[in-house]
């Protein structure tokens, strides 16, 4: 039996795939993606093309930035931009609310190790994909079933 047999059976197994991929540690999602490409090559490929990553969110118009920016702390939301270009950086806080970027300013000058920043990326991502799910932003949508 193949690790993609369970969500080839389910209905909804190539978003669950997708979705286990965007939440999954870097390393360790390489090794899946490797198993996968090593079991079947076509559907590991296209569940990487829907694959949601961080910098795909600097694509989002300011209606779905702020409400992306929303869902988050505003710590989170600045340890997710550390390092980014100026304008990258000013997207995500210039939509911020208000209570958020309280948050983050109060937070400004603490370091975030790698790690912090790896993690605030990925809530990002989690709260992007919670919104293309429900219909709010739309980048990067699931289709239903794998093409």
């Amino acid at each position: 039996m193949g690790i993609y047999s369970r969500y080839k059976k389910d209905q909804h197994g190539f978003r669950k795939l997708v979705e286990l991929l965007e939440t999954t540690p870097l390393a360790r999602r390489q090794k899946m993606i490797d198993a996968g490409m090593a079991e079947d090559p076509a559907y590991t490929e296209t569940a990487l093309r829907y694959l949601m990553k961080f910098e795909d969110l600097y694509e989002l118009g300011p209606m779905e930035m702020a409400e992306l920016v929303s869902r988050v702390p505003g710590k989170t939301t600045g340890f997710a931009i550390v390092g980014l270009g100026e304008d990258i950086r000013k997207k995500f806080l210039s939509n911020m609310p208000h209570a958020a970027l309280v948050d983050y300013k109060e937070n400004e000058d603490v370091k975030p190790s790698a790690g912090d920043i790896s993690i605030a990326r990925s809530k990002l991502v989690l709260a992007a994909r919670e919104l293309e799910r429900g219909g709010k932003i739309k980048l990067k949508a699931i289709p239903t079933h794998f093409e």
